[in-house]
């Protein structure tokens, strides 16, 4: 999922569409380059005890398609491959039911005719009833009735669905001044995970590789390389010390996490010993983003989640995203759901 601070939109912008929870209503505001903001809709919060057993068994479910592929893969029919689709509608019915979906429907059918993409952002209060704010809201799933479409809001590529903090920080500029752009990867990785061809250090640097390429001339003038590239093998202070002071404009990290008494995230640290030590989000948070004014920090964090040998289903990097976004990261891109080697090394 994509979360972001939230910004003011600028002329030229893609259009965007507010869908907003708060005191247990639902409202939907569009704003454009053609007219002011104009509330589209609003509608009473409908979220009841079923509904919110109903979709943690269903992502509980779909959590768990991965291992139970892993342990039967000739069984295929083990699979509810519909999971993700329901999930995805009973998630659409919370939010854009009524009024508001009538509202998605207008602002996606405007930005059609300007020729331009729909930025749908979610604001969804972190402590509301019921925990809404941690709903895997990257299923939204539209439903198209009456022969209308049917698609995940996330794959529709003339929209960007983004969760959103009300920070209200400023837009920051994403794009690098110049080349190259700075990339930190950081690999927290397991013992054995260190010589895994997908994830292991030597296939990333083979992937940042083909990214890169060598320097190369244009009318034999030399150009830089697009990418500066710092890899950290483990939780080595020293050297992303030394990797933080080039100020990376993008973070990868590959790494573990763990959910403890339901609320605190927790990420496993291995160091140069092979010695490890699960800490608390927070303190990652802080050592990648503390002491740094807005024009060093990064401009997007990836936040890799890698699959834990005691399948602790309910594990994901969704609250870290959070702290992220809170300490001035303008972008995270935060999995929910660990991956296979081979997706993970595509990824």
């Amino acid at each position: 999922m994509l979360f972001r601070s939230d910004v003011a939109r600028r002329p030229g912008d893609p259009f965007e569409l507010r869908v907003e929870v708060q005191a247990g209503r639902v409202s939907a505001e569009l704003d454009t380059d053609q007219a002011d903001k104009r509330m589209l809709g609003s509608e009473h919060l409908v979220y009841n005890d079923l509904q919110r057993a109903t979709l943690q068994a269903l992502e509980g479910w779909l959590k768990r398609s991965h291992a139970i592929a892993d342990l039967a893969p000739n069984h295929p029919a083990y699979l509810v491959n519909e999971t993700s689709t329901v999930l995805g509608r009973h998630l659409y019915e919370v939010l854009f039911h009524g009024a508001i979906g009538e509202a998605f429907d207008t602002a996606l059918d405007a930005a059609r005719q300007a020729k331009t993409h729909l930025r749908v952002q979610l604001y969804v209060a972190e402590d509301d009833r019921g925990a809404l704010a941690s709903l895997p809201w990257e299923f939204l799933y539209h439903d198209g009735r009456e022969g209308g479409e049917s698609f995940f809001l996330a794959r529709k590529t003339e929209l960007m669905l983004n969760r959103c903090l009300p920070l209200r920080t400023g837009r920051t500029r994403l794009a690098p001044e110049s080349a190259p752009l700075r990339l930190l990867v950081i690999l927290a990785l397991r013992g054995d995970e260190t010589t895994n061809n997908n994830v292991g250090p030597k296939a990333v640097r083979d992937a940042i590789q083909q990214l890169d390429g060598p320097e190369y001339d244009v009318e034999g003038e030399g150009r830089p390389r697009p990418l500066d590239t710092d890899i950290v093998e483990t939780w080595q202070l020293d050297k992303l010390n030394a990797a933080l002071d080039k100020h990376p404009q993008v973070i990868h990290l590959v790494g573990h996490a763990r959910t403890m008494n339901g609320n605190t995230t927790e990420i496993y640290l291995p160091n140069s010993d092979g010695n490890h030590a699960w800490q608390p989000a927070d303190s990652v948070v802080s050592f990648l983003t503390g002491g740094k004014n807005a024009q060093h920090l990064p401009r997007l964090i990836f936040l890799q989640l890698r699959q834990s040998e005691d399948a602790a289903f309910a594990d994901s990097f969704e609250r870290l995203a959070r702290s992220f976004i809170r300490e001035n990261v303008p972008l995270v891109l935060a999995m929910q759901y660990p991956m296979p080697d081979k997706e993970a090394g595509d990824f």
